[in-house]
């Protein structure tokens, strides 16, 4: 974030009552800096660059419609949604929520092997867990 504050927020240093509201304004452009840095990365190495985020939600349809919000005016990568069925047959799910959002950063068959995670760990660019 220093980099992105170099280069956006060069006159701006916020005192300890800073309005969050006007940070809130800024996580757009932060977010897109970061994905762009993430995917510079992953140009020059495959198992590098990625942003990930984390969103809570108190139902299924209030998360997926965040993400949604989120990958949409931030221009991120899409993907897949993993969690919502299984073997294609959509599971009912009630309350709270957690989606997990990763921009990249896939790992090697053999790094997979070495990790013990298995086809888990094969995630692609854009790809989001419901748990």
């Amino acid at each position: 974030l220093a980099e992105w504050d170099r280069k956006y927020n060069a006159d701006v240093h916020a005192p300890k009552d800073q309005d969050f509201d006007g940070l809130r304004g800024r996580l757009p452009s932060a977010m897109r800096f970061l994905n762009d840095m993430a995917a510079n990365e992953r140009a020059q190495d495959i198992t590098k660059g990625r942003v990930m985020l984390g969103i809570c939600a108190s139902s299924s349809g209030e998360g997926l419609a965040t993400l949604k919000s989120y990958v949409s005016s931030l221009e991120l990568p899409r993907g897949l949604l993993h969690g919502m069925d299984k073997d294609g047959v959509p599971l009912d799910i009630s309350g709270g929520v957690y989606i997990k959002y990763n921009t990249g950063g896939s790992l090697t068959f053999s790094e997979i092997r070495k990790s013990g995670l298995g086809f888990d760990a094969l995630w692609k660019p854009g790809d989001a867990l419901l748990e």
